[in-house]
């Protein structure tokens, strides 16, 4: 015999629906509801769009954008507008009565992965509410097992964007860390296990600019450091951060930082990069 217990450190409530009423729509850009009042029913919207953008305005006058793959929660008196930003505006329109309890954060747009056969999902939930009252039941507990669904389709793709956030964050750590030119794009993106696309969409978004421009911050960053410690020649510098001459480098650093790099040794210390002093030899190298 053979017992397997399952259960969670604390029990959770699944939530609880009433399906009151379906809409599928499909808007173009003339698709604009002003509710000055708010929407009137009780009870929650739920608002799931599957192609285009929509804007929804609520009190406040705060706006969420509702692009496709979005799902949006919202309290109905507090509905001011809604509206088509980039037809078609392809979305269902759930209304749910009072008691339901969705779980979904309110006015918060959350981003999901469209699941296998939704939309044949959501048209069975529609066509479930126009029959009997038992039919109708099982509408509402259809629309239920899609909001389980959803949430989980959500905490997975929060978790695969965190870990991918993570991995390019330690590509960015490698790139500061090592001082010649950086790999290509596409090698950097193969070792953060993404995509080109997606790899320079995320970099541009934590770093403020695109990998290449963020490798010659770092290359021309060092650069400063080594000029101001007066031990190195010109060429040294340029070889060691991968550029293919001291006039090539000269001229990089000239147009980041609007002087050479002769500018920017300590005094009394030439291009060739010895310290003067005492008794000391003086460097002969470019600068």
């Amino acid at each position: 015999m053979h017992n397997r217990l399952f259960e969670p450190p604390v029990p959770t409530p699944s939530g609880f629906l009433f399906l009151n009423r379906v809409w599928e729509v499909a808007a173009d850009a003339t698709y604009d509801n002003p509710r000055p009042n708010g929407y009137p029913v009780e009870g929650w919207l739920l608002v799931r769009t599957l192609a285009g953008e929509g804007l929804v305005e609520v009190a406040g006058g705060r706006r969420l954008a509702c692009p496709a793959g979005s799902l949006l929660l919202l309290a109905p008196a507090r509905l001011r507008r809604h509206a088509c930003r980039t037809p078609p505006w392809i979305f269902w329109w759930f209304e749910c009565g009072r008691g339901s309890t969705l779980l979904f954060p309110v006015e918060e747009p959350a981003m999901v992965p469209a699941l296998p056969g939704e939309a044949g999902l959501l048209k069975e939930c529609a066509r479930l509410l126009k029959r009997d009252g038992a039919a109708a039941g099982l509408a509402s507990a259809l629309l239920l097992q899609l909001c389980h669904r959803w949430r989980l389709a959500g905490a997975r793709a929060e978790d695969a964007e965190r870990g991918a956030r993570k991995r390019v964050r330690e590509v960015m750590r490698q790139m500061q860390a090592a001082a010649g030119a950086a790999p290509p794009v596409p090698e950097l993106a193969r070792q953060a296990g993404l995509s080109a696309g997606r790899f320079r969409c995320l970099f541009r978004e934590l770093a403020g600019c695109p990998p290449k421009s963020y490798a010659e911050n770092l290359r021309l960053a060092k650069a400063v450091a080594w000029l101001r410690e007066g031990e190195m020649k010109l060429a040294e510098i340029a070889a060691r951060l991968g550029y293919s001459s001291p006039f090539h480098f000269s001229r990089a650093f000239s147009r980041r930082y609007g002087r050479p790099p002769s500018a920017h040794r300590p005094p009394g210390v030439r291009g060739g990069g010895s310290r003067c002093g005492s008794g000391g030899r003086r460097g002969h190298g470019t600068s």
